[in-house]
């Protein structure tokens, strides 16, 4: 095994090690054997870990079935560097110390989701060999993070519902929360556009 193939094993081991801390920390918490407090609640939590290494274990299962090749470390990293900067967030309550927080973390969900989803489109494009243009695939990546976004959006709404989290906010809230997502994403890939037509010239 060469060394940069030795990383890439660790470093996948590692992404999946800091999956398997936040598994435990949620569900022991949110099962009530650890009482630790948290801004919202463990149930949101857990469902978020849940539901973001879901999919990625499909993409990645997807990717190993269909194209012979595994999901980009970026990938997990970077939404791995998502999640970690929400739990922070939630369990030394940022979110309720600190309003602007929550704008922050809005606003690098759209770069981060959306470099992602660049990476992972990308990849997808060389190994299936898609002859679409370059900005196809950057409207794909915005239109995909932005449903993200909604369907987060959602996600808060039904655990305020059911759990009286008070996590979900006014209206305005909501929609600047997508606004934030939205024009860090479209900052995202201006810097890219820009960033390859630099490099073309």
């Amino acid at each position: 095994m060469n060394s940069s193939l030795s990383a890439s094993v660790w470093w996948r081991r590692g992404i999946f090690t800091l999956f398997g801390i936040l598994f435990a920390f949620e569900g022991l918490n949110y099962i009530g054997v650890l009482s630790h407090k948290v801004d919202y609640t463990w149930f949101g939590r857990l469902f978020s870990t849940i539901a973001i290494f879901g999919i990625l274990q499909l993409f990645d299962w997807l990717f190993h079935n269909k194209l012979s090749t595994r999901l980009p470390l970026a990938v997990w990293t970077l939404t791995g560097t998502l999640l970690l900067f929400d739990f922070i967030g939630d369990i030394f309550s940022f979110y309720t110390r600190w309003m602007w927080y929550d704008q922050v973390a809005h606003f690098l969900s759209g770069p981060l989701v959306v470099c992602s989803l660049l990476i992972t489109l990308e990849a997808v494009k060389t190994q299936a060999r898609w002859h679409v243009p370059r900005s196809m695939i950057y409207t794909l990546a915005l239109g995909m993070s932005t449903i993200f976004a909604v369907l987060y959006e959602i996600e808060e709404y039904l655990e305020d519902y059911f759990f009286q989290a008070h996590r979900l906010g006014d209206g305005p809230d909501t929609v600047n929360d997508l606004m934030l997502n939205f024009l860090g994403g479209t900052a995202l890939l201006l810097c890219v556009v820009g960033y390859r037509g630099v490099k073309r010239g």
